[in-house]
């Protein structure tokens, strides 16, 4: 039996031709939605302490898609260098990772290519069981099955062959900068694309999410990058896969923009929410201090909002704070019931959880 690889169009080289009317309401839904996010953003004081907790939310959720079990609270455990009760904590604790990095690489004016893409899998899979060579596109073929296992002529999908994997991606990379539509419907078609040609043996889906914010990033669409639509996927996971294998057999991507614009929209409804939350608790935290005119509160509740599993050292390292005011501070808060002592310790120093916080991130 003949293997049949799909070859997706090509979207700098070849162009597009879409009709919008076919999802225009969704569209315009998911720029409503993606203003409202943006401009609550810019109302906040320090929008950065949205990074930390948002994208451990998001590792958890774009790695459960892929079979992982480890929650927000086994990530900033692992972080702090605990041991935690599921082995694939280091495939999601990566993905986090790799996250983190490549907003540091925009903020640098770096642009999205092929070595930010090759960097960002070689994060992701570090020791980890993983197919392929890290940092590196396939130089065979790959296969979506029904079951795990399955030979390649079983096979649901199959992407471009290796050697045009190159191609491909320099093409895709040409249209996220020369294409003439906005950046979310670019945002949408380069999910589709980097699936469609699957340039790693091993990581594409979780790669694939991920560019995403990156793509509304880079174009100022968002100042921060912290739409992340994994868990309306994950929540409509069926759906998810059949509006990507319909563009397979039709040729037609209306219908999965249709369906990524939902996507963006409930998720971004979601996120406003989250975010809402987060800066209620910020502010509570810092009023329950009252009057207080220490200067390391406020790098003291940043910290607890990057870093919401700690010991006193790491907090002592981050704010070159005493340690007396440290301590005082952390029992202040074990008293009032929002800080909880865990149960082991690290290297002899006691570990602690910020629980109002994890409690929002579950």
């Amino acid at each position: 039996m003949a293997v049949r690889h799909h070859n997706p169009k090509k979207l700098c080289e070849d162009g597009l031709k879409l009709d919008y009317n076919q999802f225009a309401s969704e569209q315009a839904e998911a720029e409503y939605a993606l203003g409202l996010l943006e401009g609550s953003q810019k109302k906040l004081h320090n929008s950065e302490l949205l990074i930390s907790p948002l994208t451990a939310k998001e590792a958890t959720v774009s790695s459960k898609i892929e079979g992982t079990q480890s929650t927000v609270s086994d990530v900033f455990l692992h972080e702090a260098g605990a041991t935690t009760k599921h082995a694939d904590i280091a495939e999601v604790s990566n993905y986090r990772t790799a996250m983190l990095f490549a907003i540091r690489e925009l903020k640098k004016n770096r642009e999205l290519s092929k070595h930010l893409a090759k960097t960002l899998h070689e994060i992701l899979l570090k020791d980890t069981r993983h197919k392929g060579t890290l940092g590196e596109f396939r130089k065979g073929p790959v296969w979506i099955a029904k079951k795990h296992g399955d030979p390649i002529e079983k096979a649901i999908y199959v992407p471009p062959e290796a050697h045009f994997v190159n191609d491909y991606v320099e093409d895709l990379l040409c249209y996220l900068k020369q294409g003439k539509e906005n950046s979310l419907i670019k945002a949408g078609i380069a999910h589709y694309q980097f699936e469609a040609v699957h340039p790693f043996e091993d990581g594409n889906g979780r790669i694939g999410r991920l560019l995403i914010p990156l793509v509304l990033h880079q174009s100022n669409r968002l100042s921060k990058p912290i739409l992340y639509v994994s868990g309306y996927m994950e929540a409509n996971r069926d759906e998810y896969i059949e509006a990507l294998h319909d563009v397979d057999e039709s040729g037609r991507i209306e219908p999965w923009l249709k369906f990524f614009f939902k996507s963006v929209a409930a998720q971004l409804q979601e996120t406003q929410t989250l975010v809402e939350r987060i800066y209620t608790l910020y502010d509570s935290m810092r009023a329950s201090f009252g009057v207080s005119k220490s200067p390391y509160l406020i790098p003291f509740l940043d910290f607890l909002f990057e870093s919401p599993v700690f010991t006193t050292p790491m907090v002592l390292e981050q704010t070159k704070a005493t340690d007396i005011t440290i301590k005082r501070l952390i029992q202040m808060l074990v008293k009032d019931g929002k800080i909880e002592e865990m149960p082991y310790r690290l290297n002899r120093a006691k570990l602690y959880r910020f629980k109002p916080l994890l409690d929002i991130l579950k």
